[in-house]
């Protein structure tokens, strides 16, 4: 029963490293996409050139994420 423990001890412990490094790789993704955004946004104002299809593409990506409330429809019986 000891070894057992023990051993779940040591996966608990993988279990939080491994955590702790997402958690991290999530903080800088978060910290890379903020400094995009504020790129894009730079980019907007300036006069268009080849990154304009680059912008276009992130606004239709950041738009398909929008939830669409869509009519309930009724089966009729036929």
């Amino acid at each position: 029963m000891e070894n057992r423990i023990e051993a779940l001890e040591e996966q608990m412990g993988e279990v939080k490293t491994t955590l702790q490094s997402l958690i991290e790789q999530m903080q800088t993704q978060s910290r890379v996409i903020g400094e995009m955004s504020k790129q894009l946004g730079k980019q907007k104002t300036a006069p268009e050139n080849d990154t304009s299809v680059e912008v276009s593409s992130y606004n239709a990506s950041r738009l398909a994420g929008k939830k669409v409330k869509l009519p309930i429809f009724e089966e009729h019986p036929g």
